[in-house]
């Protein structure tokens, strides 16, 4: 959650540029793979690694990023929204 949170702070402040507004999907599109991969890396060895854990439990366990992910893809699009509305 703290990622998701400096990545929607970064692009709010980014945002106040207005050369580059119409970039903002496109900075934001990459922050959401390397956010995979580091949560792959992270736990790759107590989640991944396991072979006594179902896909059941693994699902549970990446719960937490499918949330912050969904909450920072509402928040994102909120201020991309607003910047829209601005420039029309």
């Amino acid at each position: 959650m703290i990622i998701s949170f400096t990545i929607c702070v970064t692009l709010q402040l980014i945002s106040l540029k207005p050369e580059l507004e119409p970039q903002l999907g496109y900075l934001y599109l990459p922050t959401v793979i390397i956010k995979g991969i580091l949560f792959y890396i992270i736990f790759r060895n107590t989640v991944f690694g396991i072979e006594s854990v179902n896909n059941l439990e693994r699902l549970i366990l990446g719960l937490p990023l499918l949330i912050s992910l969904s909450l920072e893809v509402y928040l994102i699009s909120k201020i991309l929204k607003k910047k829209t509305a601005e420039i029309y």
